[in-house]
């Protein structure tokens, strides 16, 4: 569960294998295509493409309509189709297949807040997909890392983007932020008015990394989240294996490796399947590697007390790995943290609901270890720092990230509820964000914070979950009121038959923000919310 605006956070398709291409556009790949001249008049388009296709494969691609005719849409989606052409095999069996693509203009947004009527910038031109590839970093794209990342960025009146900072991020890729950062240049702006009147205005400037017609699947085996690794190698294991002339002469590399899992988690098997730079012995140094790997094996049954029969022969399971030999250190990015009740106190006083924030390091088996409580509410309680203690001996990080980056030694931020039932979070990094410069409308958008995803599942409706049925839902609040939204009201629902207008409505109490400003006034509109409800694994 989830709201709309989260945007992307998960894996695709990794970028560097040698399959077929995976033929899957976006909104952002259709956005990058636009006609420029189009988009700036909030024009809407249609365009139908149609190709020969066999095996997922396209080819001989032709446009056949577009809507409106003589604005650029059929170039436009022929140009982004044709991208995904590949050359047929012998002896497929051939098809046809009509590619509809949609293009959506951005709409204007009018907004009032102190008296004043303000329209906001409006995007007309964003980076290339060739500029938002290259800026991609090497590790996300390697490993199939898509996500966004929010900027705030004060838009000139000539249209250009600068003076920007990161708003926030999502995705598990660990340096997207600077990578939206170099491109934000390229994106071009109608620019923001205050009662008619052209102004310099901040504004939020999303900017995605995702697979686009690069995209290549790998041979061997699929990747899979490495959230269950018992043992991983630390940076030391990994800077001892760096090929020694690569490390002196600074070239960096990564590496794909396929093996398979035995029924005790160890890797065997392996084979290199892809490597970044070859030639450098970043392949062999990571096949000696692969011993320091091993996966939580799989949770036995203990419902019967029955011996079970050992089985004549161990089952094997495939798993890649990625291992980054440039930058070593990993941030811890998910975490086991189960929620607890408050720990007894010694002198059996009744617990004070508190909070308490530290700072912490991932040990060898993805334990904290030197905790530093850093605050404590309430201050100088003895029996809250005990319990905060408790609960993070319970905190097992992930060992390895999927940019194949050791997360042992790195040091980590956790807020710690204690005094009541909860779990402890990782606490979201503060956004650094210029400040704007004179005359500049200073726009601040509605920033969510605070809200618990494990919390929100407690509200998926109960038949559409056995039912694994996804759907979403619209609210509209009338104000925020110390980050709590209130009066909200439900606008729509999807599908209507499974409550999920009902449990958006409940949830909205979780929901945490800060305002939507201008000049630190708020702005006088309702807050709308759209909830997605994604079935659970």
């Amino acid at each position: 569960i989830g709201l709309a605006w989260a945007g992307l956070g998960g894996g695709a398709a990794a970028q560097e294998g040698t399959g077929d291409p995976v033929f899957a556009y976006r909104y952002d790949e259709v956005q990058g295509v636009y006609p420029a001249a189009a988009k700036s008049k909030g024009l809407n388009g249609v365009a139908v493409v149609t190709c020969q296709s066999a095996e997922r494969r396209v080819w001989g691609c032709a446009l056949t309509s577009e809507t409106p005719a003589g604005e650029g849409f059929g170039p436009a989606a022929l140009a982004m189709v044709k991208r995904y052409e590949v050359a047929p095999r012998t002896q497929a069996v051939t098809g046809s297949r009509t590619i509809t693509v949609q293009f959506v203009a951005p709409k204007v947004r009018v907004v009032h807040a102190g008296g004043a009527e303000y329209v906001a910038p409006l995007e007309v031109e964003q980076p290339s997909q060739d500029a938002l590839h290259a800026a991609w970093p090497a590790a996300a794209r390697f490993s199939g890392l898509e996500g966004s990342v929010d900027l705030l960025c004060t838009v000139t009146l000539e249209g250009r983007a600068k003076d920007c900072g990161v708003l926030s991020q999502r995705s598990r890729a660990q340096d997207l932020g600077p990578a939206a950062l170099s491109v934000a240049p390229l994106y071009r702006f109608q620019p923001g008015r205050r009662n008619g009147v052209p102004v310099a205005m901040t504004t939020v400037v999303k900017v995605f990394f995702s697979c686009d017609y690069r995209c290549r699947p790998f041979e061997g085996a699929r990747y899979q989240p490495t959230l269950a690794w018992r043992a991983a190698p630390s940076h030391a294991d990994v800077l001892a294996a760096y090929p020694p002339s690569a490390r002196q002469r600074g070239v960096k590399g990564l590496v794909r490796l396929s093996c398979m899992a035995d029924d005790e988690g160890r890797l065997q098997d392996c084979r290199v399947i892809a490597e970044t730079v070859k030639g450098e012995g970043f392949g062999e140094a990571a096949l000696g590697l692969a011993s320091a790997f091993r996966l939580e094996p799989p949770a036995t049954s203990a419902a019967s007390g029955a011996r079970k029969k050992a089985p004549a022969a161990p089952v094997l399971t495939p798993q890649a790995v990625v291992i980054d030999f440039g930058t070593l250190e990993g941030r811890p990015f998910w975490m086991s943290m189960p929620y607890a009740t408050p720990t007894p106190r010694p002198d059996g006083t009744p617990p004070v609901a508190g909070e308490a924030r530290a700072r912490c390091r991932v040990g060898l088996g993805g334990k904290l270890e030197g905790c530093e409580i850093l605050s404590l509410t309430p201050a100088g309680d003895a029996g809250a720092e005990i319990d905060a203690r408790a609960r993070l001996a319970k905190v097992v990080s992930q060992l390895w990230t999927d940019e194949g980056r050791s997360t042992i030694g790195a040091t980590v931020l956790l807020d710690v509820p204690v005094g009541k039932f909860g779990k402890p979070s990782i606490v979201a990094a503060e956004p650094d964000l210029p400040k704007p410069g004179p005359g500049v409308v200073d726009y601040r958008p509605l920033i969510r914070s605070g809200m618990d995803a494990d919390s929100a599942a407690r509200y998926y409706p109960d038949r559409a979950q056995r039912m694994e049925v996804g759907g979403k839902a619209e609210l509209s609040c009338a104000r925020i009121v110390k980050g709590r939204v209130e009066d909200c009201t439900l606008l729509s629902e999807s599908p209507l038959e499974y409550g999920f207008g009902e449990a958006a409505l409940k949830m909205s109490r979780l929901f945490r923000f800060s305002p939507e400003t201008i000049d630190g006034a708020p702005v006088d509109e309702p807050i709308l919310i759209p909830v997605n409800f994604s079935v659970p694994d």
